[in-house]
């Protein structure tokens, strides 16, 4: 009897040690499945954004709505970049009116439709003075083709991408900025509409076309 209670003690030990290293062999499995798919995305991340950063020529042609504390509009937005050297137009808010903004790393300059023109050292700066309102065009021309600004990485914060490695969203300069949809016919896929909230200004950005050089 106590041979026959030995023989099963040491058959339920082996059993037992059996399935202790399948759970172990599985749970390795799993851990490993769980870790890939992040790295996998993280490389198309890295892979996205470079061919991003490669667009050094283009025009995006697209339809903008603000909406402040104080008041709402949209507009038609034509933005150019070359380069360091960016030239944008809105038209619409202002009647037949339209706005012209040029600029470059050291200055920028607002035309308006009357031939008025202001000189200011940021963007920012220039259109908060002329209109009471600004909205980040020195980020802005990294955002609209889907990537943060590379140059300030320090304020860049909470970043999500899709599962082939496009931003989704992320926060950088006190600015949510979140991709809704993406031109899937393009290499590289560059944004359709986006939403960018900065404090009390929200904005509504649906580019239209692309013409990349």
């Amino acid at each position: 009897m106590t041979l026959k209670l030995d023989r099963l003690e040491v058959g339920l030990r082996i059993l037992l040690i059996a399935c202790s290293c399948m759970i172990l062999h599985s749970c390795s499995i799993i851990s490993s499945a769980d870790r890939q798919p992040k790295v996998l995305q993280l490389k198309s991340t890295e892979n996205h954004e470079a061919k991003v950063v490669a667009l050094a020529d283009w025009t995006a042609r697209a339809r903008i709505s603000v909406q402040t504390s104080e008041d709402s509009f949209s507009a038609d937005l034509i933005w150019t970049q070359i380069g360091a050297a960016y030239n944008l137009r809105l038209s619409g808010p202002f009647g037949s009116g339209a706005l012209t903004i040029r600029g470059n790393n050291s200055q920028v300059i607002l035309l308006t439709s009357d031939g008025q023109s202001f000189l200011a050292g940021t963007p920012e700066e220039l259109m908060l003075a002329q209109l009471g309102w600004s909205v980040p065009l020195s980020q802005l021309r990294y955002w609209l083709v889907g990537i943060p600004d590379r140059s300030s990485r320090d304020n860049l914060t909470v970043e999500l991408t899709d599962k082939v490695g496009r931003y989704a969203s992320f926060s950088q300069f006190d600015c949510e900025v979140i991709y809704k949809d993406y031109y899937d016919d393009r290499d590289p896929n560059v944004p359709r509409k986006l939403l960018i909230g900065c404090e009390d200004l929200k904005s509504r950005i649906v580019i239209k076309k692309w013409e990349i050089r």
